[in-house]
């Protein structure tokens, strides 16, 4: 049995991934179950249930989630494994607190290149640690893995990282027929992210108030920061021309009435975002940080961090002419081509049985 254990399935690329994922693996034969220390629904949970595989939700509510009774529930369910497969910091953590004698082999997914722990003067030590319990470490695009190796400065644990590139369900976006912006009373640009430190909006929002009032913009997710990006909105006198969206299950039709996408940010792993936006023929901008240029395969318009003179200079040039638009979205479709979730489930597949 394939055990996954993530924080959560709220929205997140690695959330995402995890509930593309395990519904492809089960239909390929291998017995999957999902642990989850926040087993609040949502739509992503819902997806994952619908598949029919087992669910064990170990808490709800994002507060708990480091509560030390997970160990005990989660040493159980990974008696009966062969392969757990940990996602984000908690989930990693607990879970190499919890591995029972005999041990199930262990693989973690990295998804960024950076994160707030490895700020701690102690965090090496503390990773390599953690590491080690891991059989394999995956990283999911060569950036990460870059970025992982310098942070650790391990020989024995070097061996172990590996890179699979995170993809998506192609089709959806494929079908979308790209807009042009030309002539529009309005504009819609759309930013498609969850609300966390990691993400930009604040240059989003920035870019947008120096932008004439047919540009309007849609932040779609929620997270942490969502108040204060409202309570910005509001300072910049532009609330009437942002729209906050929360959560929603239909991407695929959030683009296809949008004529600009963005991800402002300030690093990535490989962003599902991306890829999503790439693959929806709209023309998309985003910022220019590690994570980010390195995937784009030249299928975005890149504009520096924590810019927004320079990300409302991107979409106003964009808007006026049709021809860049039109060259930004076939090259974002070609680039999106490299990240099919065919090709990431087959790779995770071989990854699990050469273990």
């Amino acid at each position: 049995m394939l055990l996954h254990v993530i924080t959560s399935l709220r929205a997140g690329g690695a959330e995402r991934l995890v509930a593309q994922m395990l519904p492809r693996l089960h239909r390929a034969g291998i017995a999957c179950e999902l642990a989850l220390l926040d087993g609040t629904r949502t739509p992503f949970l819902e997806e994952v249930e619908r598949a029919g595989i087992t669910i064990h939700s170990l808490g709800i509510g994002l507060k708990g989630v480091y509560s030390p009774r997970h160990i005990l529930r989660l040493r159980s369910l990974m008696k009966r494994a062969d392969i757990v497969h940990t996602h984000n910091t908690p989930a990693q953590v607990l879970a190499a607190l919890a591995l029972p004698n005999p041990r199930p082999r262990m693989v973690t997914t990295e998804h960024n290149t950076d994160n707030r722990r490895r700020r701690f003067p102690l965090s090496r030590a503390f990773d390599r640690r953690l590491y080690s319990r891991y059989d394999a470490v995956v990283c999911c695009s060569e950036p990460v893995r870059t970025a992982l190796r310098e942070h650790l400065r391990s020989k024995s644990i070097d061996g172990r990282i590996v890179s699979i590139t995170n993809g998506i369900d192609l089709a959806p976006y494929f079908a979308i027929a790209p807009r042009d912006a030309r002539g529009l009373d309005n504009v819609k640009v759309v930013m498609v992210s969850a609300f966390r430190p990691q993400k930009d909006h604040r240059t989003a929002l920035e870019a947008i108030a120096r932008l004439p009032e047919r540009f309007k913009l849609t932040l779609a997710g929620d997270g942490a920061t969502r108040h204060a990006a409202e309570s910005l909105a509001a300072k910049l006198g532009i609330q009437d021309r942002v729209e906050f969206t929360g959560n929603l299950t239909d991407i695929p039709a959030l683009y296809a009435r949008s004529n600009i996408a963005v991800l402002s940010t300030h690093y990535e792993g490989l962003s599902l975002t991306t890829i999503e936006a790439m693959a929806s023929g709209v023309p998309f901008i985003a910022s220019d940080v590690a994570g980010v240029r390195e995937n784009i395969c030249g299928g975005a318009m890149l504009v520096a961090e924590n810019d927004p003179a320079a990300l409302a200079d991107a979409i106003k040039a964009i808007a006026d002419n049709p021809d860049l638009a039109h060259s930004l979205s076939q090259k974002g479709r070609a680039a999106a081509e490299n990240y099919n979730i065919e090709n990431t489930v087959n790779e995770y597949i071989t990854l699990y049985n050469s273990i």
